[in-house]
């Protein structure tokens, strides 16, 4: 069926009167003062190992095309205002306590005070459930003991799936068997868990089909064993994982050239899972943060470097990776890395966009399960549950979604578009609160 999308790869550009429209930003508010954490969990017993690579540098990140968008989707009021609440000043308080612990390293007796605070403040942020899942990071002849730190916000359809938020909380100095050194790891990666708990307190206030797993995620710093492990787990229970977002390095610390972007790696090819799901965060962060640009990059991560988001990339999860647009990596893994480095109006937009991203996924119908085309029509079955849908569109060889356009019906006229230039063609659910939801899998002409 796929050849029947040959007939109308030449159909697919603007029609001649369409008009362009600008989508609204929303608008910051006043910082308001963070919850106290309480005191951490009980132990909850759940039923190993790459090594990891150098610093490199970053490459200079790629921008998304602007998009010129026909009868695009609207912003829903209730997220932007839910986005407006965003603190940057509880965001710097976390970060403030964490690179205040002497050292986070897997190796280092300090590092189980960082997940006593996170479990702490997943509970004050309003977490259903707070758990640790115990593992053990296991290094040349090292077997060290190791929590992820698991809050559950649940949904309320069971069979909706499951939307992994994580962010790793160990940090390193240098040596990465050193666990002795002093290592703040403000940036690497304070700003990511900072959002982590700001992204649960948002969440908390309200339901959503899907459920939420905000995950923490242990020895990140020597070959992800933490996610690793949690991948396999996931895999092992046979979770229905929708999406997995992963902040790693979110705050900023090069200074005003890094302003105004942040890079969103996912696995190639340009019609995978995940980078159907970097799409998906470029679309939100067009509805919600117009200025702050998601920039969909063509590779998993830079150049020998990893995050949590390559294990559920390798378990074949759709997962994406936020990092900043520019890295100093003279502060990376060293005493360095400092809060005072960190720029708190960018962690706050990098959060935003991050919330925005989970709560459209979370809260939508999912997207429809495929596409044909019917003559001149894009044709799909019904989605139980959606008031519309965004109809997305792309040239093969584009980075993002270069045409946006909202039907209330399961199918979307082609013959009123002029001969042009997409053979891509993915559609979105949109729920009855206005929440555009997950793009589904890509139809590719001649394929």
């Amino acid at each position: 069926m796929r050849d029947k999308l040959k007939m109308w790869v030449g159909l697919l550009a603007l029609a001649a009167a369409a008009l362009a429209c600008n989508l609204p930003a929303a608008r910051p508010q006043a910082a308001v003062p963070p919850p106290t954490p309480t005191g951490s969990p009980p132990l909850v017993e759940r039923p190993q190992h790459a090594t990891p690579t150098a610093a490199v540098p970053a490459p200079t990140p790629t921008a998304s095309p602007t998009p010129v968008i026909l009868m695009p989707p609207a912003p829903a009021p209730h997220l932007s205002a839910l986005l407006d609440d965003v603190s940057a000043e509880r965001l710097m308080q976390h970060v403030e306590a964490l690179a205040a612990i002497h050292s986070r390293h897997f190796n280092s007796a300090t590092a189980d005070r960082a997940a006593q605070y996170i479990a702490g403040a997943m509970q004050a942020a309003g977490a259903a459930e707070v758990e640790y899942v115990p593992f053990a990071a296991v290094v040349e002849d090292l077997r060290v003991p190791q929590v992820n730190v698991v809050g559950t916000l649940p949904g309320t359809d069971p069979d909706a799936g499951v939307v992994i938020v994580g962010a790793h909380y160990d940090s390193r100095n240098g040596d990465w068997l050193d666990g002795e050194i002093r290592a703040p790891g403000a940036n690497d990666n304070a700003s990511g868990v900072a959002a982590l708990l700001e992204i649960t307190r948002g969440l908390a206030a309200g339901e959503r089909p899907m459920t939420v797993k905000l995950v923490a995620f242990a020895a990140e710093e020597v070959g992800a064993q933490g996610s690793r492990y949690y991948a396999q787990l996931t895999q092992t229970l046979e979770t229905d994982v929708r999406a997995v977002l992963v902040l790693d390095m979110i705050g900023n610390a090069t200074g005003p050239e890094g302003e105004g972007s942040i890079r969103v790696f996912s696995a190639p090819p340009e019609a995978s899972p995940s980078r159907v799901l970097a799409r998906t965060v470029d679309v939100a962060g067009r509805l919600y943060l117009p200025e702050f640009v998601a920039s969909v990059q063509p590779t998993i991560d830079r150049p020998g470097r990893y995050s949590d988001h390559v294990p559920f990339s390798d378990a074949g999860y759709p997962a994406v990776r936020f990092i900043e647009a520019v890295e100093d990596v003279t502060r990376q893994h060293s005493a360095d890395d400092l809060p005072e480095h960190i720029s708190p109006s960018y962690l706050r937009d990098a959060t935003r966009l991050a919330l925005a991203s989970v709560a459209s996924i979370a809260g939508a119908p999912p997207p429809p399960a495929s596409l044909d085309v019917d003559d001149t029509r894009l044709v799909w079955e019904p989605v139980k549950g959606a008031a519309g849908y965004v109809v997305a569109l792309r040239h093969w060889d584009s980075l993002t979604y270069e045409q946006l356009a909202v039907t209330d019906s399961a199918e979307f006229d082609l013959s009123v578009l002029e001969p042009g230039l997409f053979n891509a063609a993915s559609v979105a659910s949109i729920s009855q609160d206005g929440l555009v939801g997950l793009f589904g899998p890509e139809l590719i002409a001649g394929e």
